[in-house]
């Protein structure tokens, strides 16, 4: 259970990252933005990689949480070597919050 709560905490930590880059700005000033596009998109590979981490059991147990779209984001990217930004706004303004609601929750 340590591991996992350490894991949970790194995620966090990225999911604060987000929030306070995308906090105050629209979708169009982020798009226009490639410092922060790319930071935002930087800390979801992060959650994405530490969430690969976690127990199989702690992904059945909350099944309803988002990893599989931030983890699907990251996949596509690697394999297309291209991001979307639409989708990277999404899921910074949207799955993240789910996100670290949780994350707050399971303290």
């Amino acid at each position: 259970m340590e591991k996992t709560a350490t894991i949970l905490e790194l995620i966090k930590k990225d999911c604060l990252d987000i929030q306070s880059l995308v906090t105050g700005i629209g979708k169009q000033e982020f798009l226009a933005s490639p410092q922060v596009n790319m930071a935002v998109t930087m800390s979801l590979f992060s959650i994405a990689e530490l969430s690969k981490t976690l127990p199989s059991e702690f992904h059945t147990n909350f099944s309803h949480l988002p990893w599989e779209n931030v983890i699907t984001l990251n996949a596509a990217a690697h394999e297309n070597k291209c991001i979307d930004l639409e989708e990277v706004w999404a899921i910074a303004t949207g799955e993240i919050r789910k996100i670290l609601h949780f994350i707050n929750s399971y303290e």
